[in-house]
């Protein structure tokens, strides 16, 4: 009788580890803009991999999330000279690749730019649109870090329905 007792014991520790091997990580793992799928060098953990313009360990981080916030710019233009100014930066509600800019060209809070980000995930443009000022801006050329702490900027600041402009170099940081 002990050594049945034993072989059963044995029996159900052994289809204890096997039950355990077989659960499925993604079972319980919420990717919000993505697929779970088992982490290639731990099969017991679930890795999210988040569509195009999300981040994130659940992926619910739009990639221009990381933007918000308010900036100190240092700036040097062509006619205005060298000035020092803040603006707010925020993801553009709906998108996962554009983000407002507001204040830019030392202009104030109230005059907002859209920032369209390029595949590359460093950088972006900002298509020629009114400020809202009486002025245009437009750039092909900006930059940001990674982390969004930096960035950098080349625009151009026309005179609203003119090629009259000056150019402006940025810098902006968090």
């Amino acid at each position: 009788m002990k050594i049945s007792k034993i072989g059963f014991l044995s029996l159900m520790i052994a289809g204890s580890f096997f039950l355990n091997g077989c659960k499925d990580p993604c079972k319980d793992a919420d990717c919000v803009n993505g697929l779970c799928t088992e982490d290639p060098d731990d099969r017991k953990v679930a890795v999210c991999n988040c569509s195009a313009g999300y981040e994130g360990s659940d992926c619910s981080k739009g990639v221009n999330d990381k933007f918000t916030g308010q900036y100190s710019v240092d700036e040097t233009c062509t006619l205005n000279g060298q000035r020092t100014y803040t603006v707010d930066i925020e993801a553009k509600t709906g998108t996962t690749n554009q983000f407002i800019i507001s204040g830019l060209y030392n202009l104030g809070s109230i005059y907002e730019l859209t920032a369209v980000m390029g595949t590359s995930g460093t950088s972006f443009t900002i298509a020629r649109q009114d400020h809202g000022s009486g002025f245009e801006i437009e750039s092909s050329n900006g930059t940001f870090t990674t982390d969004g702490k930096t960035l950098t900027l080349t625009y151009r600041a026309y005179l609203n329905g003119t090629s009259n402009s000056e150019s402006c170099t940025a810098t902006l940081t968090r």
